[in-house]
């Protein structure tokens, strides 16, 4: 357990660190921007939030449950050398087409009439997206590697350097396309310093000793996994941003911005269940028969502090919610505290359904759960359509909500018998 601790208080460290900085990142960009110009980010970082998320392919995911299960130094730098490798590949052909595919569709997506500046982002696209998969990349390794004081480190450096340069350049210049430049340079700093970790500590620099290096093993082991891992990984973010896009096709632009308050806070809170989950999942990726006992009385501690951790603070954020976005964003965002109260269940799902996902995804059963997510979408985009034209933001929130329940509940199902399977199989070597 004291593992367990060290390693959540490096990773909530630094989520709280992330989390703060994207919050002031979040008010900066609304009082500097007018509502619509605001808005106008909002709805492009939504889309661009599934690029991305399709630009991982799964791999970085997959990277870390492998790696997580290499013994020794030599496989530990075969598998960082293969995922690395593959990771380069992917993230510049992903980027460019992606960014080819936005500008073919700009008329589709509401340029210039609706988004005037929606042109300028696109441009940047490519460049976000190819930065945004390395650090989302070093992250999962760093996991795998149980390196969580270079998550820290990472996660610190990411998240105030959005901060720092669009407050810096939207100080210059009062125009959403500054933001973009914002993160396209905090991701130069933070490709930089990952590169820098895997040679450093890795030992990537002491390649010379070794006589051959075994790609093909690992690549190949790597994009199998990676397949389940994207499913999962574009269910999870279909669900979350689906609702954003629709806001902005189906509503109007107050509507998205007054939805992406509440829903951006109930996110930031959640990234201290995130730390709960990853701070003690990397001791269930291989759980031996004479430790199922021990284990599961771990597990089961672990679940019970995440849900009531998850309880304190949705209602923590239900009574502050009006009053705490009246004062950080001002009085023309003032109906987000509603959108926020109405979030605060999905909230509550999200928690138990990110700590019962990583335990499943180290234990290499995200498949399981991944056929789960295209029933979770249909649902989600059908009740979209139904509430947006009518509750506009509440809407948009009730639909992520009960679009979330059935995918938790089946995470949780997937769990148990996953702790059912480990314990037959120990008493059937026992007897």
């Amino acid at each position: 357990m004291r593992k367990f601790f060290q390693n959540t208080l490096y990773s909530l460290s630094g989520k709280v660190i992330g989390a703060g900085a994207l919050v002031l990142l979040d008010i900066l960009i609304a009082r500097m921007l007018n509502p619509d110009g605001y808005a106008e980010w909002v709805y492009f970082f939504s889309f661009l939030t599934v690029l991305f998320y399709l630009g991982w392919l799964g791999i970085n995911a997959s990277s870390k449950v492998i790696i997580s299960r290499c013994q020794g130094e030599g496989e530990i730098i075969d598998c960082l050398l293969s995922s690395f490798t593959i990771r380069t590949g992917a993230s510049i052909i992903i980027s460019l087409i992606f960014m080819f595919f936005l500008f073919c569709f700009l008329d589709e997506l509401g340029y210039p009439e609706k988004y005037p500046c929606l042109k300028q982002l696109v441009m940047y696209s490519g460049a976000l997206i190819f930065l945004n998969s390395f650090t989302e990349y070093y992250k999962e390794i760093f996991m795998g590697l149980g390196k969580f004081d270079r998550l820290f480190q990472l996660t610190t450096l990411e998240y105030t350097g959005y901060f720092l340069y669009a407050f810096i350049f939207l100080n210059i210049s009062r125009n959403v396309s500054v933001v973009a430049i914002a993160y396209c340079v905090s991701g130069f700093a933070i490709f930089a310093f990952g590169l820098f970790v895997l040679i450093h500590d890795c030992k990537l620099n002491h390649l010379s000793g070794k006589k051959k290096i075994s790609y093909k093993p690992y690549i190949l082991e790597i994009a199998k996994y990676a397949v389940p891992m994207l499913l999962v990984g574009m269910g999870v973010v279909v669900l979350i941003e689906i609702d954003t896009f629709m806001l902005g096709i189906l509503s109007t632009k107050n509507e998205v911005a007054i939805y992406n308050i509440g829903k951006s806070l109930n996110s930031k809170v959640a990234h201290v269940n995130y730390s709960i989950a990853v701070g003690g999942m990397t001791s269930f990726g291989v759980i031996l028969n004479s430790e199922y006992i021990k284990k599961r009385k771990q597990f089961i501690k672990l679940s019970s502090i995440n849900f009531s951790v998850s309880i304190l603070i949705a209602l923590i954020l239900f009574f502050i919610a009006p009053a705490l976005i009246k004062l950080l964003y001002g009085d023309a965002y003032y109906a987000a505290g509603k959108v926020t109260r109405y979030l605060t269940l999905y909230y509550i799902l999200f928690a138990l359904s990110t700590f019962y996902s990583t335990f499943l995804d180290f234990r290499k059963q995200a498949k399981k759960r991944a056929i789960m997510y295209p029933v979770v979408i249909v649902l989600d985009i059908l009740l979209n359509i139904v509430l947006i034209p009518r509750y506009g933001a509440v809407g948009a929130a009730v639909a992520t909500t009960f679009s979330m329940a059935p995918y938790v509940i089946v995470s949780i199902l997937v769990t148990e018998k996953e702790w059912r399977k480990l314990r037959l199989k120990g008493d059937a070597e026992n007897e």
